[in-house]
């Protein structure tokens, strides 16, 4: 964004209905986000629709009502635009490490040479260097989960739909691997949408916490308001603040 220009807006979602049969799970559903918040995180208890946004967001399942766009584009369907990384890698076992990252570079057309170096770079970025003849059995969990992340933003993603990313890690691998991917997503300006369970992890990562409680029940939290959070410049104080505001707003459901 340009100095003294207004943000700009990423994500649109206008009057957005959706339904399983005889199951409403989000019913006008409206949201705009500019570049002020660059990871938007979702919150809420099982079964609320948070893994159907990432759908709907992805373009894997279509509203009953309203419409999406991220980025200026309309979602109508999947696009390598908006990589999606879950709880699951989802590396190709046959595949080694390298050839994992330049999976989707080379999808997009990218000949071998350039494809390879831009590879080798997100590796190094991810604190991978070195593994790219390994084979995805002989990783760690934390180590495959940034390998999942490395191809996710290889192809410089205009937004990247995050569902339950870091659920499977121990405290210690989540904590480098969210380091990793701050680090990643800022030098690369991609957008984010974050799902988790963890009211502190979105708190942490993002500047926008949209809060699911129930069928047509939804709380948008502006991180970044200063008339809502009197510790706004104190990070832990900060974070204390909208973990505790976010959890209560779970509880009195």
């Amino acid at each position: 964004m340009a100095e003294g220009s207004s943000p700009e807006v990423w994500m649109q979602i206008d009057n957005v209905d959706f339904s399983y049969p005889g199951m409403p799970i989000f019913s006008d559903l409206s949201l705009t986000l500019d570049d002020r918040h660059m990871v938007l995180a979702v919150v809420g208890q099982s079964g609320v629709g948070k893994s159907t946004l990432i759908a709907l967001l992805a373009g894997f399942s279509s509203a009953d009502a309203g419409a999406i766009s991220i980025c200026g584009d309309k979602v109508m369907g999947p696009s390598a635009a908006r990589p999606v990384v879950f709880q699951d890698h989802n590396l190709y076992p046959w595949k080694n490490v390298l050839e994992n990252v330049e999976f989707g570079l080379k999808a997009k057309g990218l000949p071998n040479g350039e494809r390879n170096q831009r590879a080798r770079e997100i590796l190094k970025t991810m604190r991978l260097e070195g593994t790219e003849g390994l084979y995805p059995k002989s990783l760690s969990g934390g180590m495959q989960q940034r390998v999942g992340l490395a191809r996710a933003l290889a192809v410089d993603p205009l937004c990247v739909l995050m569902d339950e990313p870091f659920g499977s890690l121990d405290q210690d691998t989540k904590n480098v691997v969210q380091r990793y991917f701050r680090q990643t997503i800022a030098r690369i300006n991609s957008r984010t949408v974050l799902i988790t369970h963890d009211i502190r992890e979105a708190v942490m990562l993002s500047s926008f916490v949209l809060v699911l409680r129930g069928p047509g029940d939804v709380v948008p939290c502006d991180l970044l308001s200063d008339d809502d959070c009197e510790y706004s410049k104190l990070d832990k104080e900060r974070n204390d603040y909208w973990t505790d505001k976010i959890q209560s707003m779970l509880s009195s459901r």
